[in-house]
């Protein structure tokens, strides 16, 4: 601590900064809460090291700009609002991070959130993101629409999880009808469990949407919305039911990423600039469309394809096969339960991925040996191929009692992920 307390204040206080942000993940379209509830007690934590430590913590308000206040209930109001006023002062003007969350079942009463909620609204001109987490939707008559101070905001999360869908929040509740002066900086919007997409919102280049039972999918609706932001670079989206997809493909020319959930039509989009596209929970012949209707592609990410046993059945009847990909470079295989099934489909078509380099395997099943040996035929298939996998899926392989063989086997082309890095949003969809 004598060292430390010999560097000068603003030195000091950039080490707090960085040491919360070693908890922190912004990496996802939905907020982590428990990433943010790390970032608040490390700089708990810090402030109660000694006097001086304290001292630097009060006065470096980024340490409290990320907040998220738990709508359950266990405490009286003035409780809570005492806890918010704190944290909201002590951020003094810095970007807010403001996250409700509910994740429990009791439920605090309508004034409760109110008083709450009352004390948020006039720090909400500096709110860069605002998310609403699993918020009952009788919260939702009083939050929204929400006030014309949001000149800030770049970022809403809205996740909620009604039980009927008569208790859905419409767009009208959220949004004012003139989304340029709700939040005119506006540019990610993340919406689970209310009517979408939400057509209201304009110039939006961020959009993850899921739909469910409570949210029918329509082709007609994302055309609809896509009229109004032609500019989206981010699209992901996923649904658990049958949807229309009548007409010609819609086209999104500055689209860069792609995640596709489960999903019962294709073919209902056309991006010519896409560079990465996830496919999760996907069947396989929603992979047929891609040379066609994502010419560009360069990493294509397979998230938890369907079990191994529909792909075996597939690669037998010749029906189960991989399209012309000549650009993808990098081909990523996610929390598949058969590597083997995967490995076998993308070594029978190597030739079909010409540019291919890089195939990396993380938070999967075990390389048991067949799937090494397939491994050892996918590197004398494509002679540039690399293979990357985390340490998850190594451990469990060295289980193996020929492990210890491999390196000399694969002639240094296979190697650890120290890293993981995930399919952005996989684990979402």
């Amino acid at each position: 601590m004598a060292s430390i307390a010999s560097l000068p204040v603003e030195l000091v206080s950039d080490i707090f900064t960085k040491a919360c942000q070693g908890f922190f993940d912004s990496g996802t379209l939905l907020p982590s809460v428990k990433d943010d509830s790390l970032f608040f007690q490390t700089a708990l934590w810090l402030s109660s090291v000694s006097a001086s430590w304290r001292e630097i913590a009060l006065a470096t308000p980024q340490l409290w700009s990320s907040i998220v206040f738990e709508l359950n209930g266990e405490h009286d109001v003035d409780f809570d609002v005492d806890i918010l006023q704190m944290r909201l002062e002590r951020s003094r003007n810095f970007p807010l991070h403001l996250t409700f969350e509910k994740s429990n079942s009791k439920s605090p009463s309508l004034s409760h959130v109110q008083d709450i909620w009352d004390t948020a609204v006039p720090h909400l001109s500096r709110c860069w993101r605002l998310s609403f987490l699993n918020i009952s939707a009788t919260y939702f008559t009083f939050l929204f629409p929400l006030p014309g101070v949001l000149k800030s905001l770049h970022w809403l999360d809205i996740h909620a999880r009604p039980k009927k869908r008569s208790s859905v929040p419409t767009i009208e509740q959220i949004f004012n009808a003139e989304q340029s002066i709700c939040a005119p900086s506006l540019k990610r919007f993340a919406m689970s469990g209310a009517h979408c997409p939400p057509t209201a919102v304009m110039n939006i280049s961020h959009l993850r949407v899921v739909f469910g039972s409570n949210m029918p999918f329509t082709y007609s609706n994302l055309r609809g919305f896509i009229e109004r932001n032609p500019t989206l670079e981010t699209l992901v989206m996923a649904s658990s039911e049958s949807s229309d997809s009548d007409g010609d493909p819609i086209t999104l020319p500055q689209l860069k990423y792609l995640g596709l959930g489960p999903i019962r039509w294709s073919n209902f989009l056309f991006a010519p600039n896409v560079e990465h596209v996830v496919l999760s929970h996907n069947r396989m012949d929603t992979i047929e469309h891609i040379t066609s209707n994502f010419p560009a592609i360069r990493r294509l990410s397979i998230s938890a394809l369907p079990r191994a046993s529909q792909i075996e059945q597939g690669l037998a009847a010749g029906t189960a096969s991989l399209p012309q990909l000549p650009l993808i470079r990098r081909l990523d295989i996610h929390q598949c339960p058969s590597i083997y099934a995967i490995l076998r489909l993308v070594t029978r078509h190597i030739d079909r991925l010409p540019a291919l380099t890089e195939v990396h395997i993380y938070r999967s099943a075990r390389l048991d040996v067949e799937s090494i040996a397939l491994i050892n035929a996918l590197l004398h298939a494509g002679p540039n191929v690399m293979v990357w996998c985390d340490s998850q899926t190594l451990s469990s392989s060295r289980r193996w009692r020929g492990w210890d063989h491999l390196p000399a086997l694969f002639e240094g082309r296979v190697h650890q992920l120290m890293e993981p890095v995930i399919p952005l949003w996989a684990e979402d969809l």
